[in-house]
Formats: C-alpha cells, structure tokens, sequence
C-alpha cells in the first residue's frame, strides 16, 4: 500500500512539473510568450562579384538591399494603404516597409539585418504570418529607392547604362520550414512561432538583367599585327520596370522593359587596343535589359594601313534570338534574352571588311545551355 501510494505522488508530480515519461528527444521546450525578432539570412546565387561594371569588392557588408515584409493571407501578401504603414491596430499592416539594409559582411551568404530604429530589430506580430522580399538596384533607381505601391503591387522604375547589376530576392518556403527544430506548417513558415523554432527566411537573389561578355579574335596574322578595337557599344533598351510584388496575374515579378523606348547605346568599358589570334576578353561586361530578339552590336576598328577618316571604320552586326533559339532545360526555346542569363559573345576580325560573331550561351545562375550563330545566317 505504502508503494503505491509512493507511486501516486511521483505520477502527480510528473504531471504538476509538465514533464512526461516518454523518452526525452533531447530538444530544449519552446517558451511560447517570448516577442521574436525579424533575423535573416541571404544566399546570393548569382556571382555578384562580377556584376556589369566588373569586380565588386566592396560588396562585403558594403551594398545596399531593400527588403518588404508582408502580411500572408491565403497565400496571397496584403498590401496595406493608408498614411501610417506600421499602425499597431492594423493586422494588414507592414512589418517592414523599403527598409535599408547592408549585404551580408561576408559576400555572398551570411545573415543581413534589417532595422527599424538604429539597432531595434523588426518584431513578428503573433498569430500573423508574412512573405519576404527584397531587391538590389545597385544605382539604377538614385540612392534612395521610392518604389511605387498600390493595392496589386509593388514596382520600381529602374534606369541602367550597362553597368549596374540589378536583383530580386524570393524565399524558399519548404526549405525555410524543413530548418526547423519541430514541425512547423510551410503556409505559416514565416511568424512568431516559427522563428521560436529556429526558423529563418532565407532571402535567396536573383539577376535581373541579360549580361554580355565579349571576346575579341583576330582572324588571320595580319588582322593581328594590323588592327585595333577603339570601342564597343551594344544598343538595348535603358529604362524597365522592376516589380518586387504582385497579386495581379499580368504582373508577375521580375522586369520589363519600357516598351515605348528605343534602344540606345551602351558603350563597353575597360577594352581598347590589339587584338590576338588566340582571342582576349575586351572591356567588361554588359548588363542590358531582357526581353528583345536583337540587340545591335557597333564596333570602331583602327586599321594601320588605312588613312581614310584617321584609319577609322564602324562595323555593325546583328545577335538576333529568333534566329537563334537557344535549347534550355525543359526542352522549351528561347527567342528573346532571358533575364538571369549570361551570353559570351566572340568577335572575330578579318582586317576593316569583315566581322564574324559567335554567341555561346554560358552558365551564370545556373546550367542554360548553349548555342550558336552561324555567321552566314546573320
């Protein structure tokens, strides 16, 4: 009796003490009623340490993202109107709006931190769940980016030269949930009681321009001993609208060109002088906007021999995508360029006459596939 009773008293206070006679899993409890900060972290895929102007080595810590945070209904985001973004008694309102924050200190990953007030994270509101996103616009929007919100979406009209890197981030839902320490549903990924269980949104960026490489051949040994390149200039279209955010069908995000404007020139940097057999790398890259089966190519050639206009000729040439219609992953075709995707370009001389021209498409973000023009063809 006296066993049994002894029995009753521990069972009672295994149940007063919360604790349970399953085996315990080793994982810490969670204390529900502790506010939760906003932290992410970033995965840069893209190499943005060779963005269209060429290396970039203050990106450590250096260069500035902007990051929307927005309530999760249905699996659509809400966004908010009204004079006051962050009202308290507002469940729809932002919790975070445009805010500034440095790249990761590290390069290409590591954690970003978004602030409210100096050093005053961003707090998750209970029982609220949001969608993330960012975007880098390099300086292709000034240096106080003002994007455009209404009840659909959120835009941004960017402008670029050629030079600037432009970048959209998006969240990866199921892999966010699968880091956490306990089970947590992919629709409420991003809320207080999953940051509790060591959930992180993961902002992952992706580029959003076309970028052109260019390589420069001599096509025989006098072209070689003969020739120089003065310049380079690839005519594309400047303005765009980058959408960050969208609930409409017809909008989705990414960027689009202005479809009312020419194009106009982008002149490539960094290259000028003799041009090699064996073939060298000429200036740096080119960020132009995406979207446009062609894209004309305009080359000043400086021949020794030749005296008229200082020895100076323009040739001009062609890439035309609807001629090419490069094979990529799904066995779909592509006619325009893609955003996100890198072309090499090679140029081969012969003397002031004759241009040839070779486009490979290269890996950047990824495995695109490849593909070729046939000079003839152009």
């Amino acid at each position: 009796m006296q066993k049994s009773v002894r029995c009753l008293l521990v069972a009672v206070l295994v149940l007063l003490s919360g604790f349970s006679c399953r085996k315990n899993d080793g994982v810490p409890p969670v204390d529900d009623s502790v506010r939760m900060p906003v932290l992410f972290g970033s995965n840069l895929l893209s190499n943005v340490s060779t963005r269209g102007a060429g290396a970039l080595p203050e990106w450590n810590g250096r260069q500035s993202l902007y990051i929307y945070g927005l309530r999760r209904v249905d699996g659509k985001y809400v966004i908010p109107a009204g004079t006051d973004p962050y009202a308290e008694d507002d469940e729809n309102a932002y919790l975070i709006r445009n805010v500034r924050a440095m790249s990761p200190s590290s390069g290409a990953t590591g954690s970003i931190h978004v602030y409210r007030t100096g050093t005053e994270y961003f707090y998750y509101r209970e029982s609220t769940y949001y969608d993330f996103y960012g975007y880098y616009a390099d300086d292709a929007a000034g240096a106080a980016p003002a994007p455009t919100e209404t009840a659909g979406t959120i835009t941004l009209d960017v402008t670029v030269d050629g030079s600037q890197d432009v970048m959209l981030a998006h969240t990866d839902r199921a892999a966010d949930a699968a880091a956490a320490t306990s089970t947590v549903d992919v629709e409420r990924v991003y809320g207080a009681y999953a940051a509790r269980r060591n959930v992180k949104p993961n902002l992952i960026f992706d580029h959003m321009l076309s970028r052109f490489n260019f390589r420069l051949k001599a096509g025989n040994a006098a072209t070689a001993a003969n020739v120089t390149v003065e310049s380079l200039k690839v005519y594309s279209k400047s303005r765009g609208t980058l959408t960050i955010a969208s609930n409409v069908e017809t909008s989705p995000r990414g960027i689009v060109p202005d479809a009312a404007q020419e194009p106009v020139a982008m002149t490539l940097t960094g290259g000028s002088g003799a041009i090699t057999q064996a073939g060298d790398n000429f200036g740096n890259p080119l960020m132009v906007m995406p979207g446009a089966e062609t894209y004309e190519v305009e080359l000043v050639i400086t021949q020794g021999d030749y005296t008229v206009n200082d020895g100076k000729v323009t040739q001009k040439m062609v890439i035309d995508f609807s001629k090419i219609k490069p094979s990529v992953p799904g066995g779909t075709t592509d006619t325009r360029a893609v955003s996100g995707h890198q072309y090499d370009v090679t140029i081969i001389v012969y003397g002031l006459e004759k241009v040839e021209i070779d486009v490979t498409m290269s890996s950047w973000d990824g495995d695109h596939g490849s593909f070729e023009i046939d000079p003839d063809e152009l």
